[in-house]
């Protein structure tokens, strides 16, 4: 499981050292963007601008136009990744607390539901039966941790996606006014 964990780990620093190196690409062409964007307004509409410097233009240019979903993308893996061992714990606490109370049933109980028909060949014997079912029921733990990770996943990127879609920029023309509203310019 370390192993398991530790290779995730090394994926997201490289998905992260990628997206470092792919965001200042970015950062730079919208710089350019800007520029063009800056001198435009200047020209046709000077007055929209009001007092708003070339630097505060460019940020606000910037935040309205830079890519935000794979930052988000990236952000939600590496919080799924970092709850993982916390998922687990939860998951281990309660199969163990559902075991203890008798909230789910013993293997030994699964195994008598567990159909193994295909098995009536002469050389095996009924205790191998039985034990080739308890192996199974055994197994059916494992249903509680595969939907309780789902669970987890959908949890995850329930919250980045509320947060992507609340903290969305609007448009160029509409951000500009706020900035300046916020300055108090009119």
């Amino acid at each position: 499981m370390l192993t398991f964990f530790t290779v995730l780990i090394a994926v997201l620093a490289g998905a992260c050292g990628l997206y470092w190196r792919w965001s200042q690409k970015i950062s730079e062409e919208l710089l350019e963007g800007a520029e063009i964007a800056w001198d435009r307004y200047w020209e046709a509409e000077p007055e929209f601008l009001g007092d708003l410097t070339k630097q505060e233009f460019q940020a606000v240019y910037s935040k309205v136009n830079f890519p935000r979903f794979p930052k988000y993308v990236l952000g939600c893996l590496i919080a799924f990744v970092a709850a993982l061992p916390i998922v687990f714990g939860i998951l281990g606490l309660t199969v163990w607390i559902g075991d203890q109370t008798g909230l789910f049933a013993k293997p030994d109980q699964i195994a008598q539901y567990v159909p193994l028909s295909g098995f009536n060949h002469k050389s095996i014997t009924e205790q191998q039966k039985q034990e080739m079912a308890l192996y199974l029921a055994r197994d059916f733990a494992g249903f509680y941790y595969f939907f309780g990770v789902i669970a987890a996943w959908l949890v995850t990127v329930a919250l980045f996606a509320r947060h992507f879609y609340r903290h969305r920029p609007g448009y160029l023309r509409d951000e500009l006014i706020r900035t300046r509203d916020e300055r108090g310019d009119n």
